[in-house]
């Protein structure tokens, strides 16, 4: 499932990486088990690796503050879940698509997470995680920055 994930999401990332090569931030969201992706896309992709501004956003919290930064330049991206909190996504992906403009929606069902309804959810992100880091790659690519390159990491003390 994550080898089909993974090269169904090879034009998509290729889109991404052109579209969000120049920002200096860009969001992530997702709720449930999918979450921990998202932190990690967060802080160990965007932040650390691309140094891109990012912050995870649950989608269950984004009605509680987050979604007043919503306008048409702010980019999110937004993993939409096959279980119990895909409701919750959906209401956020409807949110910022009604008045934002710059949402990727990154959506289980079109990868084939379609393990049953009791263990889906859990597996989730492993196939995410095997999607984004196509996403990652690329964008590397795009903005000519590699995974590989640190500021600080492994070259002062800290």
């Amino acid at each position: 499932v994550i080898k089909k994930a993974r090269e169904y999401a090879e034009p998509g990332a290729i889109r991404f990486a052109e579209e969000h090569k120049d920002d200096k931030v860009l969001h992530v969201m997702a709720t449930g088990a999918n979450y921990n992706v998202a932190y990690t896309t967060t802080t160990c992709i965007l932040m650390e690796c691309q140094w891109i501004h990012s912050n995870p956003i649950h989608s269950g919290e984004f009605f509680h503050g987050p979604f007043e930064v919503v306008d048409k330049e702010v980019p999110f991206l937004v993993l939409v879940g096959v279980g119990r909190e895909r409701e919750m996504d959906e209401r956020a992906v409807d949110f910022l698509k009604k008045y934002g403009k710059r949402i990727t929606v990154l959506d289980g069902k079109e990868f084939g997470i379609i393990l049953g309804p009791t263990v889906a959810e859990y597996l989730s992100p492993l196939v995410f995680t095997g999607v984004l880091s196509r996403y990652s790659h690329r964008l590397a690519d795009a903005r000519n920055h590699s995974v590989y390159v640190r500021r600080y990491m492994w070259h002062v003390p800290y």
